[in-house]
């Protein structure tokens, strides 16, 4: 009504390692925010990093504050919006710890940290771990304190697709949010929040290898996360006989059918010179897990391991601009010195779990 004064609710305040925030929104979207972000409340602070406030429009339609940044965001897309905060403004600004998009799990007080692309079957192993007795720190995001030596996990609710549960034979009720898709929310145990454990092994996933088109010649796939398509032209114009389909999986993965050798640093030259990010590459085809057939555990040697690891750095553009990229990765040499890895393709879940815990003896 006209003259109606709005009283926006006492803002709540979280902790993101050393960021903090100071959120205020309305009584459903706190609920839901919580099933995802309740341990990470702290108590009030005066000045928080950055300030999000979420208002109810009179369109059907919310208002989103981003500190002086404000957007319209419809009622399916918000929370998907504030988990993208975390995940892509939150997180990489971090600057007390250094950190993975990995899971972590302790297992007789080690640390075992399970790096791997989205879909690769993290949550679903860490869900499987956790429902079989084991700790599990995070699914998301491992962190290393670099003063302390030690790893500490990010105590979100597991996120868990619906064909995950099924996989798991998980007949519980769970609360459910829509983020990128519909997804289950199976809280950490609480006590998790302050454990921190060496760091003893790493398990980087890999995508299985593609039966129908195994040992074809010239064949590769990267994953490119583009605004546009501005970089399939310039890869065109550099190499004519690339022919590029999607991935079958979906998700931002493409295939590359080419003749003779394609170097990737045409590929990084394309993809960066057009706003856009190699995310992954490889040179064969992979398919998602299917969860079938033994685990296949391969030894890695400690170099590849670092480089494997600093693929999966979110806040190292952070830790770049604060030490330089030497500097950063005689850092992450170290963090991962006393660790074991190898890479692994999932196989039966029972037989995947044995051979991962196992990498913490």
């Amino acid at each position: 009504m006209e003259g109606e004064t709005l009283v926006m609710p006492d803002p709540l305040h979280y902790s993101f390692f050393d960021i903090d925030l100071a959120c205020a929104f309305p009584d459903d979207i706190t609920a839901r925010w919580d099933l995802l972000y309740n341990h990470f409340r702290s108590a009030s602070i005066d000045e928080p990093h950055i300030r999000v406030t979420v208002d109810q429009r009179d369109d059907d339609r919310y208002t989103l504050r981003v500190n002086d940044t404000v957007q319209a965001v419809s009622h399916d897309d918000v929370m998907l919006r504030l988990q993208d905060l975390i995940q892509n403004h939150v997180l990489p600004i971090v600057r007390s710890h250094v950190l993975w998009h990995g899971a972590l799990w302790s297992v007789e007080g080690r640390g075992i940290m399970i790096l791997g692309a989205s879909g690769l079957g993290k949550t679903t192993l860490s869900l499987a771990h956790a429902l079989s007795g084991g700790h599990v720190l995070s699914d998301e995001i491992a962190a290393w304190h670099p003063d302390a030596m030690r790893m500490s996990g990010f105590p979100r609710a597991l996120a868990v697709r619906p064909d995950s549960l099924t996989l798991l034979g998980d007949r519980r009720t769970h609360p459910h949010l829509m983020l990128d898709e519909e997804k289950a929310m199976v809280p950490l145990i609480a006590d998790v929040a302050g454990t921190a454990v060496p760091l003893s092994a790493i398990c980087v996933l890999q995508r299985p290898l593609d039966p129908a088109v195994h040992g074809q010649k010239a064949l590769c796939e990267m994953q490119v996360r583009a605004p546009d398509t501005a970089w399939r032209d310039a890869l065109q114009l550099r190499r004519p006989d690339a022919v590029l389909t999607p991935h079958p999986d979906g998700d931002d993965w493409w295939r590359c059918q080419h003749l003779g050798h394609l170097p990737t640093q045409i590929l990084e030259e394309a993809v960066r010179g057009n706003g856009a990010v190699l995310a992954g590459f490889h040179r064969d085809a992979r398919r998602k897990p299917v969860f079938s057939g033994p685990p296949v555990m391969e030894d890695v040697d400690h170099d590849i391991a670092v480089e494997l690891a600093l693929a999966e750095l979110i806040n190292g553009r952070e830790w770049i601009d604060r030490m330089g990229a030497l500097r950063l990765m005689t850092m992450v040499r170290t963090a991962l010195r006393p660790a074991r890895c190898v890479r692994c393709v999932p196989g039966k879940l029972e037989e995947t779990l044995v051979a991962i815990r196992q990498l913490g003896d």
